[in-house]
């Protein structure tokens, strides 16, 4: 049980903000794309999935930094740089902050929006099929 502790505990937060984000992607981000009318077109924009992939990065950083193989060296250099933060930091709290780093990359990642269908290289080609005018009879 000892060796499985360490593995539950990054594969929990990962595999829970992996799942949410998913049913988010699933259910709540289309209903939220057809309320956004012609703003819905800056969503999936090359920036956007950029800003994304660095949120990402980001807090993959951040969990990292507050795993607790690295807990003590992190308290150590908050401890030595007292005006960062505007309370003393904790085990815990870096525990906790952790799993939320973890749980809210996954989501990020899960939740990383599609590209748009003109962008796999048939810019303007409907998938349906040609309109009925220019259908060639065999």
């Amino acid at each position: 049980m000892d060796t499985l502790f360490p593995l539950l505990e990054v594969a929990a937060p990962l595999m829970a903000g992996a799942l949410t984000g998913t049913l988010f992607k699933t259910f709540v981000f289309p209903k939220v794309l057809s309320r956004l009318g012609p703003w819905a077109e800056l969503v999936n924009t090359p920036a956007n999935r950029l800003l994304s992939l660095f949120f990402a990065a980001a807090l993959l950083g951040l969990a990292v930094l507050c795993h607790s193989s690295n807990a003590e060296e992190a308290l150590a250099w908050l401890r030595a740089h007292p005006g960062r933060l505007p309370f003393q930091p904790t085990p815990f709290l870096l525990q906790v902050t952790f799993h939320g780093a973890a749980f809210f990359c996954a989501y990020q990642l899960a939740a990383f929006p599609d590209p748009s269908p003109q962008e796999d290289g048939d810019a303007g080609v409907k998938r349906e099929g040609a309109p009925a005018g220019n259908r060639r009879s065999s």
